[in-house]
């Protein structure tokens, strides 16, 4: 009779998948999260994961935080997407881990879309023969 564990394999994913998510945004939890209460596109973070909020004490390190990068945290959240389509995140027992971890996929994603769009906007401005607001418009608006 052979028996069959679960190969160490898909854990190795899961946790390498969802620390390197958690890891990257642990300094910014709360810059995420203010974004999403004056931005409705961007998606909060979810409360199962503010517990790992600011793990990395930059400030006790004494380093700047990293800034954080469309392309690298789009990267976190299809990998945690990728990760959701495994057969045991189907199952009952993982159903509650799934959805906190889809809803963290999607808040990472709608930052990294955030970061992009604020990013062509400034090239754009940036690119201008004229600057963004005139002498009078910055007059009317202290008036």
């Amino acid at each position: 009779m052979h028996l069959h564990f679960l190969s160490v394999q898909p854990l190795l994913f899961f946790f390498q998948t969802l620390t390197g998510a958690l890891w990257a945004i642990t300094a910014h939890h709360e810059t995420i999260n203010d974004r999403a209460a004056h931005v409705p596109e961007v998606k909060r973070i979810p409360v199962a994961f503010s517990k790992f909020a600011g793990r990395n004490d930059y400030k006790k390190k004494r380093k700047s935080k990293p800034s954080l990068s469309a392309t690298v945290l789009q990267g976190h959240s299809d990998g945690l997407l990728r990760m959701l389509v495994k057969p045991i995140f189907s199952t009952v027992k993982w159903k509650d881990w799934s959805d906190d971890i889809s809803r963290l996929a999607a808040s990472i994603g709608s930052y990294a879309e955030y970061l992009r769009t604020e990013t062509q906007k400034q090239t754009k401005r940036q690119s201008m023969n004229h600057p963004p607001r005139e002498v009078f418009d910055l007059l009317l608006f202290f008036m």
